[in-house]
């Protein structure tokens, strides 16, 4: 992930890199991943301790991200994270059109 972020920065055209997470920072921070391979023992493994050091671990990627220039949005579910792409899109395209085909700045008025 973090070479993509390099390699969207090397990009000229595009000046802000965002994530849209389909869940709330609730949602992210209790997250528990299932693991079918029956390798080690979840439950085990996310204790309270050690599930308090897994979402500092969680909050600190956030805080890295946003340091690096990366917005975290936050969407309630997937049809309001859809919507939230789209509005992005559009805006990005009808204010900065001509950073991505590569023009001229348009004369400011």
């Amino acid at each position: 992930f973090y070479r993509e972020i390099e390699r969207f920065h090397a990009d000229p055209r595009f000046d802000q890199m965002v994530v849209i997470v389909e869940g709330t920072l609730s949602d992210f921070l209790l997250y528990q991943p299932e693991f079918t391979g029956g390798k080690f023992d979840y439950k085990r493994r996310f204790a309270t301790k050690k599930n308090d050091s897994v979402n500092e671990k969680k909050m600190t990627t956030l805080a890295d991200l946003f340091m690096l220039g990366v917005s975290i949005l936050f969407c309630d579910n997937a049809t309001l994270a859809a919507r939230m792409y789209g509005r992005l899109i559009r805006e990005a395209i009808r204010k900065k059109y001509w950073r991505l085909l590569e023009l001229e700045p348009p004369a400011s008025s």
